[in-house]
């Protein structure tokens, strides 16, 4: 993939399978996967089923509002999610503390669900 195709996009650099289902979806800026209001980078099975999103920023792992990446099984089940900031992956409980740290305004919430989950409110 020639990068310099790809340079500023405006819309997303999207290919389909051959049944018409979305195969994956990328956001560049300056060369750089990056997006600011979604995943950067999304790939679905063939089924339709997403598989893979990444949130990234300047080619950097970044996302202040959930994980930062993830990985589902074709069946839907989650099968793994990480949560990143500034290209630094943290637990999850680093991570929103973290939030609270670099004055997020996601934190609060973050600190919520984290709660709900952790003492099975």
């Amino acid at each position: 993939m020639n990068m310099k195709t790809y340079e500023n996009f405006i819309n997303p650099k999207i290919e389909y399978w051959d049944n018409d289902q979305k195969r994956f979806e990328m956001w560049f800026l300056n060369n750089k996967l990056h997006r600011e209001d979604g995943p950067a980078y999304q790939e679905w099975y063939d089924n339709g089923q997403k598989r893979y999103e990444s949130w990234i920023l300047n080619k950097k792992y970044h996302r202040e509002d959930g994980p930062a990446y993830q990985i589902w099984y074709k069946n839907g089940k989650k099968w793994r999610e990480e949560w990143w900031l500034n290209n630094k992956k943290y637990s999850r409980e680093e991570w929103v503390e973290k939030l609270k740290t670099i004055g997020s305004p996601h934190y609060d919430e973050q600190r919520m669900l984290l709660d709900v989950e952790k003492y099975n409110l």
